[in-house]
């Protein structure tokens, strides 16, 4: 029996798409991913109902402000703050990783999130509003022992209901409603239980032998 329960930290780098003000902007318009230093946060509760499909609740914080040298964007500093719950699928063990390694992992996800969005304009006036919408991505994973695990992810935020752009201003009408962000991060996945049993992650049940 394998246990299933397992607690997950990771901080990292997020990029919001769109939308944008005219004159504001993260990074260069080249730049895929912000890679310019920790702008994300969060931290989630994992429970896996067998080898191959679970759930998990998690926060995220998320600070989006331009890059000093690296655009010529406006001044200016947002935050968004979201709840999200999520399904995940272990295509480690759906794709049978295990016939070629035993410590790498592969996690898909995806689920609804909503958050809060607030900041303050260039002017000095204060903003805010509350988001929804959807959140998928991927998890590679690596085993370091039976109790932790360094994971690595990429997920993409959509925003259905977002009025204001990432910089805090109205969102034209062609953009109104919808927002995007990309975020790349890498941590930690504590599994909870008894040390001597393998998380569900990993777990291979044994095969009967044949006379």
């Amino acid at each position: 029996c394998s246990s299933d329960l397992s607690i997950e930290a990771n901080i990292g780098s997020n990029k919001a798409i769109s939308p944008f003000t005219e004159g504001y902007a993260t990074s260069g318009d080249n730049q895929f991913l912000n890679i310019t230093g920790i702008n994300h946060f969060d931290l989630g509760v994992r429970k896996m109902l067998n080898r191959y499909f679970g759930f998990k609740f998690d926060f995220a914080h998320d600070l989006i402000e331009s890059q000093e040298g690296d655009t010529d964007s406006k001044p200016f500093q947002s935050f968004q703050n979201r709840i999200s719950l999520q399904g995940y699928a272990n295509l480690g063990r759906v794709l049978n990783f295990e016939t070629f390694t035993k410590r790498f992992g592969l996690l898909a996800h995806g689920g609804v999130q909503i958050s809060t969005f607030d900041g303050k304009t260039k002017a000095g006036a204060s903003f805010d509003e509350y988001n929804g919408g959807l959140i998928i991505g991927l998890s590679p994973q690596v085993k370091i022992t039976n109790k932790l695990v360094a994971n690595f992810d990429y997920s993409f935020l959509l925003n259905t209901r977002q009025h204001l752009a990432w910089d805090g201003n109205s969102s034209a009408d062609a953009n109104n409603l919808k927002g995007e962000m990309n975020i790349l991060s890498f941590g930690l996945t504590l599994y909870m239980g008894d040390k001597k049993k393998e998380h569900a992650d990993w777990f291979i049940p044994l095969t009967p032998k044949q006379d």
